[in-house]
């Protein structure tokens, strides 16, 4: 689900087009440096400016007010992973996530440039990504020992290891989906590096005419 990338963002930027339609795409990583993040941040300011809509990643989770529910579908989450990702990539009260986390700074909406208000995301709802999960491999079970494990203490319960069924195989879809229905013409895409070879390119160009003008495959 995550990805660690030390150059510049621009390293990674590719540029779809078809018919007056324009994607450019930052394939990023969600773990980094402060200089990785803030050349991404004044990217999209710039393109703001510029006319375009910012699309971005990142799963939400619908209000409940029901706690207990919040709470097990947080622990159904973790048990997919292995580790709770509640506060986000830069949560440093978090023991349970991997060690190598904490070497880098996490991406946040912040240190993006994302506005929550004018931006849109193009991801899942927690609630709807374990909806899809249960349906197509059954509910997920939980035990004595993710009951007793506080979210954001080190998380040593036996887990299903469904990190690339989490991160692509529900997910990748919805986003492709957004993406050829828009009616948008100037989009900047800020979505991982990982959904690149996976989603977009073969989706977008192998089967929708889109060509990439800019950028490696």
């Amino acid at each position: 689900m995550f990805l660690i990338i030390k150059k510049s963002i621009s390293k990674y930027k590719k540029v779809l087009v078809k018919d007056n339609r324009e994607i450019i795409y930052l394939a990023n990583a969600h773990l980094g440096s402060k200089k990785y993040f803030e050349e991404i941040e004044d990217f999209i300011n710039q393109k703001r400016k510029e006319g375009y809509i910012i699309y971005y990643e990142g799963l939400t989770r619908e209000d409940i007010e029901n706690q207990p529910l919040q709470d097990t579908l947080n622990m159904k989450f973790r048990k997919l992973l292995g580790y709770n990702l509640k506060g986000g990539y830069a949560d440093e009260e978090n023991k349970s996530l991997p060690k190598c986390f904490k070497k880098y700074v996490g991406q946040t909406k912040t240190n993006t440039g994302i506005n929550e208000v004018t931006d849109i995301n193009v991801d899942l709802s927690l609630n709807r990504l374990l909806d899809l999960y249960e349906a197509k491999y059954g509910k997920i079970k939980l035990d004595e020992c993710d009951f007793s494990t506080p979210l954001n203490e080190t998380y040593k319960c036996d887990h299903l290891n469904a990190e690339y069924v989490i991160s692509h195989e529900f997910r990748d879809e919805y986003l492709t989906d957004k993406l050829l229905n828009s009616k948008d013409e100037k989009i900047v895409l800020l979505y991982g590096k990982a959904h690149w070879l996976l989603a977009i390119y073969p989706v977008l160009v192998h089967k929708n005419g889109y060509k990439l003008v800019e950028g490696k495959i």
